[in-house]
């Protein structure tokens, strides 16, 4: 395994992506828009005539019908909100039979993300620290969260916030995402991310001896089918509840796992 599959610098996650990526609109005008920033969405600002290219669900009938010619409704722009970026560390993300250990991916996908958001000047936190709009304070958070990846840090216990969470874990990991998920229902968008090993999503018919961080080990077949089992059911009940959700295999690159989760609907569940 590649030294870059087991070891992580600061100073890679310090430098900022080359190109700025899009993310999926949140808006609820219709217009497609490259901002980050949530908010209601939902005050009706004015009418104004139709064009083409403009989405029917939000034509008023009724103006239409009084005026004589097709109105749309308009809302004003939803405000900036902060976004959270949480990255598990724990045991189980010390673990990989392909690409880079899952902590070391979920490391490079929340600085990844983190560095989108400053982009598009958004406030970014890393754990629950202290957002940070200014790009040129990053490296406090990003030293931050080198600092959750260097200790092997689980992710921290569930708080009310408001604004964007990621929250990027393994299937041990994720189980505490329904906390979380209680916690910010009515009050932030939740995306979830998935780092799925190939034995997890598709586990050995017999127990396999692997060797990790912590020395050697088992890795046993019908515990990891149960898991995969609990994971599945997760899955399904967050994104009820509206949350997004993602699954990256430790060997796809950051860039394209980092342009999936961006692009993510509200209340779907795709893989990278």
């Amino acid at each position: 395994m590649a030294k870059s599959a087991v070891q992580l610098s600061v100073a890679e996650l310090l430098r900022p992506p080359a190109q700025a990526l899009r993310r999926a609109t949140t808006g609820r005008s219709g217009e497609g828009s490259s901002s980050t920033r949530l908010g209601r969405g939902l005050d009706f600002a004015e009418l104004r005539a139709y064009v083409p290219g403009d989405e029917s669900r939000f034509i008023d009938w009724r103006a239409s019908a009084r005026r004589g010619n097709v109105l749309i409704k308009t809302f004003h722009p939803e405000e900036q909100c902060p976004v959270l970026v949480l990255a598990d560390c724990g045991a189980s993300m010390q673990f990989a039979s392909v690409g880079a250990l899952k902590s070391i991916v979920a490391t490079r996908l929340a600085a990844a993300l983190a560095w989108q958001h400053w982009n598009a000047d958004d406030e970014v936190a890393i754990d629950t620290a202290q957002p940070v709009r200014d790009a040129s304070m990053a490296g406090r958070v990003i030293q931050s969260l080198y600092q959750r990846y260097v200790q092997h840090s689980p992710l921290p216990e569930a708080q009310r916030r408001d604004g964007v969470v990621y929250l990027i874990s393994d299937g041990s990991g994720l189980e505490q995402a329904r906390d979380w998920a209680t916690q910010l229902r009515g009050r932030a968008r939740l995306s979830l991310v998935c780092i799925e090993d190939p034995l997890e999503s598709q586990p050995p018919q017999r127990a396999l001896p692997v060797r990790s961080l912590w020395g050697r080990g088992v890795l046993d077949g019908a515990s990891l089918t149960q898991q995969r089992t609990q994971r599945e059911a997760l899955r399904c009940e967050l994104t009820r509840q509206g949350a997004s959700w993602l699954t990256v295999r430790p060997d796809v690159g950051i860039d394209a796992a980092t342009a999936a989760v961006l692009q993510l609907p509200a209340g779907q569940a795709h893989v990278a």
